[in-house]
């Protein structure tokens, strides 16, 4: 079972973006969210793939990138 920490988000005064920390073990998978805001994703650890959208992207230890809202909030 993996564990999921909010760094940045709404109580930091973040409205639009949020920044987690998520620890997930070999094999186990983060649930598949409809995102309200942008996020930072960073592989601190190991290797992944991320399905963002249509598009499956491989990532490595190191890797920063972010992960559009998926959801108007307009």
């Amino acid at each position: 079972m993996g564990s999921r920490r909010t760094l940045i988000g709404m109580a930091e005064g973040a409205k639009h973006f949020e920044l987690r920390y998520f620890k997930i073990p070999s094999g186990g998978k983060s649930s598949l969210d409809i995102q309200e805001h942008h996020q930072g994703i960073y592989i601190l650890r190991g290797k992944t793939s991320v399905l963002l959208g249509m598009n499956i992207w491989r990532r490595v230890f190191g890797t920063l990138f972010t992960s559009p809202q998926t959801k108007d909030i307009s």
